[in-house]
């Protein structure tokens, strides 16, 4: 197709992605701009094919678990199992299995396989679909620990005592039948006891387990910011239906608690032995970056933290105190701008957010190369299989500036997809009036983020006859009023 533009100038058409006015376009779209990989190759299809059935002896049999899933209602990919009881030995603690889908064994290192998933670094989600690390006949299929199926998987049994500190812990390779597959919603509808599902019994285990886990978690007091993201449902012919914040369940915090332990124990089984891997670090904000955070607390109404190195008990108690004012959202954005980005590195440098020394990624390997990357070290380091890769640092300081850069590119593909289904959502709404509150300042406008909706977006002061003060960093109406 050739169209002719202005002054004569003439481009030629090459391809068309699709209406505007359809969401998949709009993420494809994203997908184009952020040169996300849009096909696998053919090697790699064919590889996935040929791993679909795998051979399980020799696994440790743990079909007899009462293994759950819980994960978003849409999730077609399922990661992680849990499962929890009672100590044995009756000290108040308990014991947590976690199984993880056995990525390993179907993407052998060095094959066309992993080739494609390294270079796509992570599964990317847009509000309509995903845009998979690994073919779907993978990563939803023959990977994916889904119900009533044998599937093989890295577990992890771990005990716990009453306070939620880890006595010990140990890997192995196994095979578990999932007995329920539950979303978020309706694993805390059995915990509330709205719902008396097949699952309530392993369910309350796992609660039982979590409360432990808790206690641990108030006392190393990692990062608490939680902003409620814009989630989008659809209708059956594809348009969008509505756009609301989602919701945050105690049955996210319970998988949370219990995947970053795994995650622990993951990172330290590894450094123990010495075994060159990917962790996961989070640097601390510095005085300078906290800039913005100490002047969105002063227009807030709210005590500044100190020019002192900024904690993270400081920051949560600056979250509960900006709940309390109605800015929890406003406090929760400046802190988060304030803190540098968690990437990948060997080194062993911290998690400023987890308040851990070591911490690793372990528990997505569907989703998450550096995870498949860990699953190797860890097959390495128990001897748990034929599919051992010892990595170098020089090799992993190379692979972890390219997953930065692919997990980044992810995010900005992610935004500009969910800020595109923003616009074409509110561009039915045109003309109508909406709640919104200020989010931020600059000298030639306002930040303005949409209640119940989150779309943000920028007002020039001009277009509302406002002036700015830059002495006390304000904005005010000349006589005649604003608008």
């Amino acid at each position: 197709m050739v169209a002719r533009l202005a002054r004569g100038r003439r481009v030629v058409i090459r391809e068309h992605l699709g209406p505007a006015s359809e969401p998949r376009t709009l993420s494809r779209l994203a997908a184009r701009l952020h040169d996300l990989p849009e096909r696998f190759p053919d090697a790699a299809l064919a590889e996935a094919s040929r791993h679909q059935r795998p051979h399980l002896a020799g696994r440790e049999d743990l079909r007899d678990i009462p293994f759950v899933t819980i994960d978003p209602a849409e999730a077609r990919d399922h990661d992680d199992a849990v499962a929890a009881f009672p100590d044995p030995e009756g000290s108040g603690g308990h014991v947590l299995w976690v199984a993880i889908a056995d990525v390993a064994l179907f993407v052998p290192a060095g094959s066309a396989l992993d080739a494609a998933a390294r270079e796509r670094g992570q599964s990317t989600y847009f509000p309509d679909h995903a845009w998979p690390m690994l073919p779907d006949m993978l990563s939803s299929g023959a990977c994916s620990l889904s119900p009533d199926a044998d599937r093989p998987c890295l577990a992890l049994r771990i005990a716990i005592d009453d306070e939620g500190r880890t006595r010990g812990f140990r890997f192995t390779r196994g095979v578990v039948r999932i007995k329920h597959a539950l979303s978020y919603r309706a694993a805390q509808d059995i915990a509330d006891g709205r719902s008396n599902a097949g699952a309530a019994k392993p369910l309350r285990r796992l609660c039982a387990a979590a409360q432990t886990l808790r206690r641990e978690r108030m006392t190393r007091q990692p990062l608490d910011v939680d902003i409620a993201e814009p989630l989008v449902s659809f209708m059956h012919d594809g348009t969008i239906a509505a756009i609301t914040p989602s919701q945050r369940l105690d049955s996210h915090r319970l998988i949370e608690d219990i995947m970053v332990l795994a995650n622990r124990c993951a990172a330290q089984a590894l450094r123990e032995r010495h075994m060159p891997h990917l962790r996961r670090i989070h640097p601390p904000p510095t005085s300078e970056s906290t800039t913005s955070l100490v002047a969105a607390c002063r227009a807030a109404g709210l005590q500044p933290p100190s020019s002192q190195p900024v904690g993270t008990r400081l920051l949560n108690r600056l979250m509960a105190s900006a709940g309390q004012a109605g800015q929890t959202r406003r406090i929760a954005q400046a802190i988060l701008r304030s803190m540098p980005a968690a990437e990948y590195s060997p080194d062993h440098s911290g998690h400023f957010g987890l308040q851990l020394d070591d911490y690793t990624h372990f528990t997505s390997p569907i989703r998450r190369y550096a995870d498949l990357m860990t699953h190797r070290a860890l097959i390495e380091t128990f001897d748990l299989g034929r599919e051992r890769v010892a990595a170098t640092d020089q090799d992993l300081s190379s692979l972890a500036h390219h997953l930065v850069s692919t997990e980044r590119r992810s995010v900005r593909a992610e935004r500009a997809a969910l800020t595109r289904h923003m616009a074409l959502f509110l561009q039915r709404h045109t003309g109508e009036t909406f709640d919104a509150r200020i989010t931020g300042l600059l000298p030639i406008g306002l930040f303005v983020s949409v209640d119940d909706i989150g779309a943000e977006g920028f007002i020039r002061a001009s277009r509302l006859r406002l002036r700015h003060d830059p002495h006390n960093r304000v904005f005010f109406a000349p006589r005649g009023g604003c608008c």
